[in-house]
């Protein structure tokens, strides 16, 4: 079974960035996310045993606290595959704890038998193009002239989910302090 980790980020479709972006490509056929924002922490290709990763997440989660990120850039990747152009909101600069939680969480899965074949980019997938409709350099122009404030934010909703159907196996919740 496929399955995969996700970290919930609280964004809204209302918000004026937004918008911006959307009146930017309003040109371009987009699959906007509309809503479920999330960093992809591990996607497992193979998943033996749900219980099992669920518990190995969990031990994993010992001792952890909600990280803070500020989301600062627009910007688009092509996929691995090279079908499809995701446009996406990111971290100049990820924090320390963060990045070392998803080494050790992804290590741990691993070694439980998970299947991880793709590595980690830290990103909120904001909408998908295919690939095969525009270039990378035409869509990063128009992507970029959309205005991304600083977001500051704190997740605190981590979950673990089929693919495909994204059904709940298992949710946490992050401390705060």
């Amino acid at each position: 079974m496929k399955s995969y980790l996700e970290l919930n980020i609280p964004l809204s479709s209302d918000s004026a960035w937004y918008r911006d972006l959307l009146y930017s490509c309003r040109n371009i056929p987009v699959r906007w996310q509309n809503g479920c924002w999330h960093v992809t922490m591990a996607f497992l290709d193979e998943t033996p045993d749900p219980a099992d990763a669920a518990r190995i997440i969990t031990e994993a989660l010992s001792g952890v606290k909600a990280w803070d990120f500020v989301f600062d850039t627009i910007d688009v990747f092509t996929t691995g595959s090279g079908k499809e152009h995701i446009i996406n909101l990111t971290a100049s600069a990820a924090p320390e704890e963060f990045k070392k939680f998803v080494t050790k969480v992804r290590g741990a899965l691993s070694d439980g038998g998970c299947a991880i074949q793709s590595g980690f980019r830290l990103h909120i997938t904001l909408g998908r193009v295919k690939a095969s409709g525009i270039s990378l350099g035409d869509l990063r122009k128009a992507v970029g002239s959309a205005s991304c404030p600083r977001l500051r934010m704190a997740p605190v909703k981590l979950d673990l989910l089929t693919f495909p159907g994204h059904g709940l196996i298992r949710k946490w919740t992050l401390r705060r302090e």
